[in-house]
């Protein structure tokens, strides 16, 4: 199976997960995280659930699966180990030509969900197309290490910085040699390290003491 890799925008979209477990718990936190609203069918529910259906976080349908309950759905992730149950959402999902995810059973995906490194603006997803999750996760834990939090900062920075090159370089050959300069990952390498002396020598590279300005509200 080859896979189209997209990030997708939930933000305010209703994503139906059905189970009420461990697993279903951490996609939906997942999933609120990215802004989307979730509502959650089974007649269990993990106390993190229990939690978030008392803030009113969740909309909770104490019940088994209906196809009815995906109404208005725009993705669906089927968080149980019962066989029957995930042929029946898997099942509706395809008749009402819904994106489905059950979890940990690729044959019955129309999407799946990647390992992801999560560093502010910064996402990493991982996939070896459903062959090897494990090795998924080894990845992307090895990749966290490459890519410790502080990179955040560095990623917000770059934004600023790109847009004041944008902004205010008008000539094309200017503004190349500025965005190259910005993007080179040895400015992360900086960042990461602390390398304050580094990090300014870049920032003058790339705009002068309008870049400087902007580098000083994260390193000083």
């Amino acid at each position: 199976m080859e896979y189209y890799p997209a990030f997708l925008d939930i933000e305010g979209k209703l994503v139906v997960v059905i189970g009420g477990g461990r697993v279903a718990f951490r996609k939906v936190k997942s999933l609120l995280e990215a802004g989307a609203k979730c509502r959650v069918v089974s007649p269990v529910l993990h106390e993190g659930l229990v939690e978030f259906r008392d803030n009113g976080d969740i909309e909770y349908i104490n019940d088994v699966f209906k196809e009815e309950y995906l109404d208005g759905a725009w993705l669906i992730v089927a968080a149980t180990n019962d066989p029957e149950t995930q042929d029946r959402v898997f099942n509706a999902a395809q008749r009402n030509r819904i994106f489905c995810n059950v979890v940990d059973v690729p044959s019955r995906c129309s999407f799946i969900v990647p390992s992801v490194v999560k560093r502010g603006a910064l996402k990493i997803a991982i996939s070896t197309s459903g062959l090897g999750p494990g090795l998924s996760k080894n990845i992307r834990k090895e990749l966290e290490k490459q890519f410790p939090e502080s990179i955040s900062q560095y990623i917000e920075c770059v934004g600023k910085l790109r847009r004041l090159i944008i902004n205010n370089l008008k000539n094309d050959d200017e503004k190349k040699r500025a965005l190259k300069i910005l993007f080179d990952l040895k400015s992360a390498q900086c960042f990461i390290d602390g390398d304050k002396q580094g990090i300014r020598q870049w920032a003058k590279k790339i705009g002068g003491e309008e870049a400087l300005k902007i580098v000083r509200n994260y390193y000083g």
